[in-house]
């Protein structure tokens, strides 16, 4: 009987957050209204100046990038994708992920 070894996406791969490339005034634009309501309401408010990337591991090419994160949940994201990565194949990852 063959054993298969499993690699992990992690040995390819890596993750982390950064400042979005969508336009300043964009993420400008979607954080105004959520500033007014947590004004109004007590609820939102945060900058959603942050995206997860990832990228291989020579950071030549983009695989996956999570849009507009608030700190808090970027920080979130990370740890579930870096987790997914150390657990997942390349394939199994960008299935799980919804990657191109």
């Amino acid at each position: 009987m063959a054993c298969v070894t499993h690699v992990p996406a992690s040995a390819f791969w890596r993750a982390e957050a950064v400042p979005t490339s969508r336009p300043k005034a964009v993420v400008l634009l979607r954080w105004l209204p959520s500033v007014a309501a947590a004004f109004l309401f007590g609820a939102g408010g945060e900058w959603r100046g942050t995206d997860v990337v990832v990228t291989t591991i020579d950071g030549d090419r983009e695989v996956l990038r999570l849009s507009g994160k608030d700190v808090g949940e970027a920080g979130d994201a990370l740890q579930l994708v870096r987790a997914d990565l150390d657990r997942l194949s390349q394939d199994d990852f960008l299935r799980e992920w919804g990657a191109t």
